[in-house]
């Protein structure tokens, strides 16, 4: 439950609504030029990586809004619990595909970037 807690947390901040596209397109940019500088990617791996942190991204912040999450607004427990599956299934699936691109250690700074936004999300949360 603690997982699903924190993961709606970290998604209700990407979500940005239907009625703002642009603020949505913003933020994946900023996040996938972050991530990208961390990893330390080769230009093969950029391009290979890219589009599917993004997909990922795109994916989570679809099923937030599909399950009436809104920026600003606690979710409810039936929202968190809705959402909690097809997260963690976006996100293994995330992993997994990045995984056959990335080295052994760029997977551990990946997932070290995903804990460390759980962390500020939370901390800004409280």
């Amino acid at each position: 439950m603690k997982q699903v807690f924190r993961a709606a947390l970290v998604s209700i901040a990407l979500v940005s609504g239907a009625t703002l596209p642009a603020a949505a397109q913003q933020f994946d940019s900023a996040v996938l030029e972050a991530t990208v500088a961390r990893l330390s990617l080769t230009e093969g791996q950029k391009i290979a990586a890219r589009p599917l942190i993004e997909a990922g991204i795109r994916e989570r912040m679809q099923i937030l809004r599909d399950a009436g999450f809104e920026r600003g607004k606690k979710p409810s427990l039936r929202q968190l619990m809705r959402v909690r599956d097809p997260i963690r299934a976006s996100r293994a699936r995330t992993e997994a595909e990045l995984s056959g691109i990335l080295s052994p250690a760029q997977m551990q700074v990946y997932r070290q970037i995903v804990e460390e936004r759980r962390e500020k999300m939370r901390a800004g949360r409280q």
